[in-house]
């Protein structure tokens, strides 16, 4: 069993590293009800007609949504630009 300042530290810890989570229990707690942690927008954008038919149909011979394909595009660009950051930074 955790000591009581072990319990603490670990407590302090997970409101640090998860903000949005402490408060959407605390706005439950005063409305007894649970928001969406996680939220969707839609966006316009101008593709290119025979990219978007030939991406269309790849995401849906390998059933993903498009939306979800065109969402790990995304990360995968995010993730590769802070990786491409850090090592910059890194670099003499």
């Amino acid at each position: 069993m955790q000591s009581e300042s072990e319990l603490v530290r670990n407590a302090k810890r997970a409101v640090a590293q998860h903000p949005e989570a402490i408060q959407a229990l605390l706005e439950f707690e005063r409305t007894h009800r649970l928001r969406k942690t996680v939220y969707r927008r839609r966006i316009d954008a101008t593709i290119d007609e025979d990219v978007l038919r030939r991406f269309r149909t790849l995401c849906e011979k390998n059933g993903v949504p498009l939306s979800r394909a065109i969402e790990r595009l995304m990360l995968g660009a995010l993730r590769t630009a802070s990786r491409d950051e850090r090592q910059s930074r890194n670099q003499p």
